[in-house]
């Protein structure tokens, strides 16, 4: 019996695999109620995906995809200078983002294997990582000596997860974008 691909059905699968993945964690989501909220059968889920890990992980190449794509479309904004670089590109990462990071991170180290494992953290750093690198390494005059591009946009994400990650049910206002970046750029004492 010769199957055949349904462009539609394997986008609607990646969609309510995406809200899924994105709102309950990879334990918290099961094929079969991606399945039904795809309106389709779960064996025919797996007609396009072999199992919940291939589905999950092509939930996040494609994200992370975008992601890259986007960064990389402020970068080369010429009239922007480096801290409206950064600033635009927090923005579109508290904006747009989706994925909770820490969710993503427990996920990554306890449910999916090495080789997956590995595979979506190259993606991350390309997708993510990379573009504040080149922001960083093309702002390096304006850097501390010892501060490699790639300390800064570790750092950086560090301080910026539990924005892009937080709950809209947060008690506290979170800082701007602005003060984030001022905060960052500055610290806090006066000089």
């Amino acid at each position: 019996m010769v199957h055949r691909y349904n462009k539609d059905t394997q986008e609607k699968i990646l969609k309510e695999a995406n809200r899924l993945f994105m709102s309950k964690g990879y334990q918290g989501t099961s094929t079969r109620e991606i399945a039904k909220n795809a309106g389709i059968t779960q064996p025919n889920l797996y007609h396009y995906f072999s199992d919940k890990e291939k589905l999950y992980c092509a939930v996040l190449e494609e994200h992370l995809s975008t992601v890259g794509t986007d960064l990389r479309a402020i970068l080369e904004e010429n009239k922007l200078d480096f801290k409206q670089s950064l600033t635009k590109m927090t923005k579109y990462l508290i904006d747009t983002h989706l994925l909770d990071l820490f969710m993503m991170h427990h996920d990554l180290k306890s449910n999916l294997s090495a080789e997956t494992r590995n595979h979506l953290f190259s993606l991350w750093k390309k997708s993510y990582r990379e573009p504040f690198e080149v922001i960083f390494s093309t702002n390096q005059p304006l850097m501390r000596t010892h501060v490699t591009t790639e300390i800064a946009a570790k750092h950086f994400f560090l301080l910026l997860a539990p924005y892009i990650t937080e709950s809209s049910n947060s008690l506290e206002n979170p800082f701007s974008v602005e003060q984030l970046i001022d905060l960052y750029l500055h610290g806090v004492l006066a000089e």
